[in-house]
């Protein structure tokens, strides 16, 4: 008589007890980079938009049944954490889109002014079923592309991406920890290496969970973000030490400060103080700034290390927001939800062998996570700098924050987008570059000598491309305004965020006055003088755009 067969018999070594949390593992890397390599991406057409659809249907609905039952309460935290978060961004950053820039384009009216809607619910839904959490945390990558696709400008969107990578990869992972249920033997506890339930539990201080290790992992990849910030920071200007003994990191201030996005620039006495305080300790705060990111490879390997560097690099976000007001919102709150998670874990220390598989995991994180290359350059006091103005029937001219331009307010107020290209320097960001040549020449303002290809000037964009974006935004402008010919762009959940003191007319002004915009560039060598800021300006270029 013929036995029934089982998934043992069937798969012996595969399934083998012992082999199973390994083989865990393995399938979830699998399954996050085939998820990412496809549903990331932009669609454009009917059959790229049907196929990313219908992927993601019938990814919730394969887990439209599983429940945070099996769930441990790290990753209870770190899931709804992410959640929250991307249901906070949907709300804060839907615009409804104007039919005059939409046009006959059904899939961008649905993407943009509809499919929200259906993002929103599911972010609901996702606090009782992961699965759901998929469609909000997509929503936001492809709200970003279809974006892209209206105003023919690139809209970045890695600032938010981590944390929309790490919470399609838990969700993902518990997934497919409810289909490896089924296995015979794969009870929810952790073991390798051949070690028993009893002796993991010794090495670990605790009962270890496979959740909790798809949280470890989900950190470790995390991590890689801080860990290549400080391998790059490492390896600019072609010597370990450069970084840390050359680099001014104090100039960042001063840029920040031409770009009325400093925090702090609402006193010029506390301005000025930070900029010389971190003037005088530059070399120190540079030395333990890499330190601190290159441990991120070993703080995984203990709990509480990893509860320590997650607030350290919480800290430095602040620290850079303040300085710089680059904020880096997104990052603070996953590391806040680490934290927590991290805080309630049944464990104290990580077993050796998983230690190493985590160590190695923020080693490859490139291969599986979107890894922020933008974290480590070299600052310089050469830079480009781009500003609009508002021309009003009168003749008035409104200096127009970058918070005016909403999802588009990190391309504005970082001056991505330089015309004419003639006379530019080929410094990045506010006077940044990950070359040694144009960070020297920059410090020193000397662009005497002539520039190779290998210099060409970064972000330069046709000047009918600008006006084009211009004109398309005001038709936006004007379908959201109130009786009074405002709107509230402050409240946007902006990357980073032009200081409200420094355009109080131009908020005020009724936008539909508005007759033309005025684009205007220049070259800045930032100096700081008998306690103030005094820059070089060049002018680049100037041009109206009548609308």
């Amino acid at each position: 008589m013929l036995q029934k067969s089982t998934t043992r018999d069937l798969f012996p070594t595969f399934t083998d007890r012992a082999n199973l949390p390994a083989l865990y593992l393995i399938c979830i890397v699998i399954a996050y980079v085939g998820v990412g390599a496809t549903l990331y991406e932009r669609h454009t057409s009917d059959d790229q938009f049907i196929y990313a659809y219908a992927f993601t249907v019938l990814l919730v609905l394969s887990g439209a049944r599983l429940g945070y039952g099996e769930a441990t309460r790290a990753f209870r935290i770190l899931v709804r954490s992410i959640i929250s978060f991307a249901l906070f961004y949907i709300l804060f950053s839907h615009v409804e889109i104007t039919s005059h820039l939409i046009g006959n384009n059904g899939l961008a009216d649905f993407e943009l002014n509809s499919a929200w809607m259906i993002a929103v619910a599911c972010g609901i839904a996702a606090f009782f079923r992961p699965s759901f959490g998929l469609v909000p945390l997509l929503y936001i990558v492809w709200q970003k592309h279809a974006l892209t696709n209206i105003f023919a400008l690139h809209l970045g969107w890695m600032d938010f991406f981590t944390l929309v990578e790490t919470g399609i990869f838990l969700i993902l992972g518990y997934l497919v920890f409810g289909a490896f249920r089924k296995f015979e033997g794969f009870d929810g506890s952790f073991t390798m290496g051949g070690s028993s339930k009893d002796e993991i539990a010794e090495q670990s201080g605790g009962t270890l969970r496979t959740v909790d290790v798809l949280v470890l992992f989900a950190i470790a990849f995390h991590f890689g973000n801080y860990l290549y910030a400080g391998l790059i920071k490492a390896a600019l200007g072609g010597d370990p030490t450069f970084w840390v003994l050359e680099n001014h990191t104090e100039l960042l201030i001063l840029a920040a400060l031409e770009s009325k996005v400093l925090p702090i620039s609402f006193s010029p006495w506390l301005t000025s103080f930070t900029f010389e305080m971190l003037e005088s300790v530059r070399i120190w705060t540079n030395f333990l700034t890499i330190m601190t990111q290159l441990f991120a490879v070993f703080a995984i390997l203990r709990i509480r290390w990893a509860i320590i560097i997650t607030l350290c690099y919480d800290a430095l976000h602040l620290i850079i927001f303040f300085t710089t007001g680059i904020f880096f919102w997104k990052f603070i709150i996953l590391n806040l939800a680490i934290v927590a998670g991290l805080g309630v874990m049944q464990i104290t220390r990580v077993p050796r062998q998983l230690g190493y598989a985590l160590s190695a995991a923020v080693v490859l994180s490139p291969l599986v996570f979107h890894i922020m290359p933008s974290f480590a350059w070299l600052d310089s006091r050469s830079t480009n700098r781009m500003q609009v103005f508002a021309i009003t029937e009168d003749g008035t001219e409104y200096s127009v924050p970058s918070n005016y331009f909403l999802g588009m307010s990190i391309t504005f107020a970082q001056n991505r987008m330089i015309w004419p290209t003639e006379g530019a320097v080929p410094t990045e960001t506010w006077g940044v570059s990950r070359n040694r040549e144009i960070m020297e020449r920059g410090l020193a303002c000397d662009w005497s000598k002539p520039m190779t290809k290998a210099h060409a000037v970064p972000f330069g964009v046709p000047k009918a491309q600008i006006a084009q974006y211009l004109r398309r935004h005001h038709l936006q402008v004007l379908s959201m305004i109130d009786d009074d010919g405002r709107f509230e762009y402050n409240m946007f959940p902006h990357h980073i965020f032009s200081m409200p003191w420094y355009a109080r007319d131009f908020e005020m002004l009724d936008k539909r006055r508005i007759v033309a915009y005025r684009y205007q560039s220049e070259v800045l060598c930032l100096n700081y003088e008998n306690g103030e800021a005094k820059p070089h300006r060049t002018p680049l270029g100037s041009f109206e755009i009548p609308l």
